[in-house]
């Protein structure tokens, strides 16, 4: 949409509980200017936290109608203090994913998006998200990063590794399997090769190769993982 230009909107509807988080459950798209806009208005309202409605003075369940606006931004008219703050941002949400707090990542992610939206037409402004989110047991929050990720750069190894992982532990079998059957074909060694093609073999026998102790060796490597 941004390629070609379009701007749009989105009215959204949902419960807001006694604690100001919003019950996924019951987001309701009311309408819209272009269905492409709507998935990530509900991924944005989701993830929104907001101050609990009150009856007689109690914090109460309330029902709330969320616009959403899509809007351009010039990319002449990033100053460059908000190009510095938004790399800033950028590094410590590749911090907070890397140490595994994803919802703190997100938002300092959304932030440098605001500032700056040009680093996120980059694969690499996604990968941390992706990869931590999921070797941190959160795929399910993250895996549409890994999907943007895979979009902006289909034929590298890294993103759809870090994809197929998340399909992995999301249930999505056939997605992971197809993931990590191309990074195989791909890997630059044969030790590589065969990890990932035991990870194939695993999740075609129905078994799930990504347990909680392998994720956990994966955190730990020391290795290139962002282009």
């Amino acid at each position: 949409m941004v390629a070609a230009r379009i701007e749009g909107s989105v009215l959204l509807e949902a419960l807001v509980d006694t604690a100001g988080n919003v019950v996924s459950s019951t987001i309701r798209v009311i309408g819209s200017s272009d269905k492409a806009f709507e998935p990530p208005a509900v991924v944005l309202l989701r993830e929104s936290r907001f101050e609990p409605g009150r009856v007689g003075g109690r914090p109460a369940s309330i029902l709330v109608q969320v616009p959403v606006r899509f809007e351009l931004r010039d990319d002449e008219a990033v100053t460059v203090a908000d190009s510095a703050a938004a790399v800033s941002q950028v590094m410590q949400a590749e911090r907070l994913a890397r140490a595994g707090h994803i919802a703190e990542a997100m938002s300092a992610y959304r932030i440098a998006q605001a500032l700056d939206p040009r680093p996120a037409r980059a694969a690499s402004f996604w990968l941390p998200l992706c990869w931590y989110g999921t070797l941190w047991e959160q795929a399910a929050e993250v895996l549409w990063t890994c999907d943007q990720v895979v979009a902006i750069a289909p034929r590298q190894a890294w993103a759809r590794e870090a994809r197929g992982i998340a399909r992995a532990l999301t249930g999505d079998t056939r997605g992971a399997m197809n993931d990590l059957s191309a990074v195989a074909a791909w890997a630059m060694s044969e030790q590589e090769r065969s990890e990932r093609l035991a990870w194939v073999a695993s999740l075609r026998a129905g078994q799930n190769p990504f347990t909680a102790t392998v994720l956990a060796s994966l955190r730990s490597r020391e290795r290139k993982v962002f282009p």
